[in-house]
């Protein structure tokens, strides 16, 4: 056999063999992650499960957050890259069901903001805040999500809505417009600073009157 040819196709083998083992290994530490931090795991127990409050340490937050963040920006991308008509069920019923990780996530950063702040937990505010604010924005500001939104909200009354769907598309509507998704240039640059100014006067009021 030709030696260029035999080094060609003993390289195929390995990389054969090395490929499948990396990835796989990328795929274990994922799961290994998630699986040691006790605020990402979903709630067991009924009506929705109970917190795992005795298991959390502040060091948890930090890496839940961001995969949390991660997760609920995925799925607002698959709703808002849906090729089908907006309908309630494709658009408003699925971002209601989107970010339940990050649900979970918040609920315990919550409890701690309120109830656990101390110097450590504080740092870890401080360290999120910025990147949570940016989270919220780019979810605010997504074009395509909140085109899909707004085409809902305008055939919301010819749609055969129950009453209580109609409130959600409202809702819904009215927060995204509130934040500023229909704002052009410098309008919308000036609502982000305003929002991101308010939650850290917010965030200061709260850490003083603790």
């Amino acid at each position: 056999m030709n030696k260029k040819l035999l080094r060609y196709t003993v390289g195929i083998a390995m990389l054969a063999i090395v490929i499948p083992v990396t990835l796989t290994s990328m795929i274990t530490i994922e799961e290994a992650v998630n699986a040691d931090n006790p605020i990402t795991k979903k709630w067991v127990g009924d009506f929705g499960g109970i917190p795992p409050l005795d298991k959390v340490k502040v060091s948890d937050f930090k890496p839940a957050l961001e995969m949390a963040m991660a997760d609920k920006l995925s799925e607002i991308e698959k709703i808002a890259n849906n090729t089908e008509a907006p309908t309630f069920e494709n658009t408003i019923a699925a971002l209601e069901r989107s970010g339940q990780m990050y649900d979970r996530v918040q609920t315990m950063f919550g409890i701690w903001s309120t109830s656990m702040n101390d110097e450590e937990f504080q740092k870890v505010e401080t360290e999120m805040a910025p990147k949570l604010s940016e989270f919220d924005d780019k979810i605010v500001q997504n074009e395509k999500l909140f085109s899909r939104i707004e085409q809902v909200y305008n055939k919301r009354e010819s749609s055969n809505l129950t009453p209580e769907q109609q409130r959600l598309v409202w809702s819904d509507y009215t927060y995204f417009v509130s934040a500023g998704a229909k704002l052009k240039g410098e309008d919308k640059k000036k609502c982000q600073r305003s929002i991101r100014n308010l939650l850290l006067f917010h965030k200061v009021r709260t850490e003083s009157s603790c």
